[in-house]
């Protein structure tokens, strides 16, 4: 799917100050404004934060979003011999959107030069005040995990070991991909049944339902599903294959991969 969103691409230079990158569903994810020198050494230097929220808002029509400095939140800054970057975590009606980051990069004089990453515009009002109690959202996670398989509780030391006590649940807006892709509040539920299992939930927090479960803890070889940051340093969950430490982008769960006829990493079929 990665690899369809890099050839769905289109590069579109404006007629003015800005090179954009549009991913298929047509939003910029990239944008690249050409300053002139000559004027940037005459920039009133500004804090980085102020710089950056101008940025956005200079770029607001081109990103199709009205109030961009209600819509992002400033996570971290990062400032080296390029500039300044800054990652901003996308919010919509102050609760945080599950994977939607943004950089937004300064020049040597403080300027907004470039922006990049992922964010949404979502096409119906959310209701952002949850129907479903948090604690019914874990119950129902819990439920989920013990119709699945036998556990039993973790160790003092266990529970040391893997930095967990009980699960852990927060409101957020997800990507639902189930029939029609929508937007939908959901509870992010992390819950560490076993020292082999880091499960990581997302209910519904209005119907309850689950929408998506996995396991980020990779432990024996086979097919993983895992969490990365992509090279704009946006977080990814994609399908890999692990081998001792090694995960590759071979995508095991899909109904074509032949098992039987598969020598993996190097030789897989299908």
């Amino acid at each position: 799917k990665t690899l369809q969103h890099i050839h769905a691409f289109t590069f579109i230079p404006d007629k003015k100050l800005h090179n954009i990158l549009h991913a298929e569903e047509g939003h910029p994810v990239f944008i690249e404004t050409n300053r002139d020198e000559a004027s940037s050494r005459v920039f009133i230097r500004k804090d980085a934060h102020t710089a950056c929220y101008d940025y956005l808002n200079e770029l607001g029509p081109l990103l199709n979003i009205k109030k961009v400095t209600e819509g992002f939140v400033i996570h971290r800054t990062k400032t080296d011999n390029n500039g300044t970057h800054i990652r901003l975590q996308q919010n919509y009606k102050g609760v945080p959107v599950y994977g939607a980051e943004v950089v937004v990069h300064l020049n040597s004089f403080g300027e907004g030069e470039a922006f990049n990453g992922r964010y949404i515009i979502p096409q119906e009002e959310i209701d952002v005040v949850p129907s479903v109690e948090m604690q019914a959202a874990i119950n129902k996670v819990k439920a989920d995990v013990a119709g699945r398989t036998s556990l039993r509780p973790l160790t003092s030391f266990e529970r040391q070991l893997v930095q967990y006590h009980e699960p852990e649940a927060t409101l957020c807006v997800y990507e639902d991909k189930s029939l029609v892709k929508s937007h939908v509040l959901a509870y992010h539920v992390i819950y560490s049944p076993s020292i082999h299992k880091r499960l990581e939930y997302f209910v519904d927090a209005h119907t309850g339902n689950v929408l998506r479960q996995f396991n980020t803890v990779c432990f024996v070889d086979g097919p993983k599903t895992t969490t990365a940051n992509d090279l704009n340093g946006v977080a990814r969950t994609i399908h890999t294959y692990q081998v001792g430490a090694n995960y590759y982008m071979l995508d095991a769960s899909r109904s074509m991969f032949d098992a039987a006829a598969s020598v993996l990493p190097d030789d897989p079929v299908g």
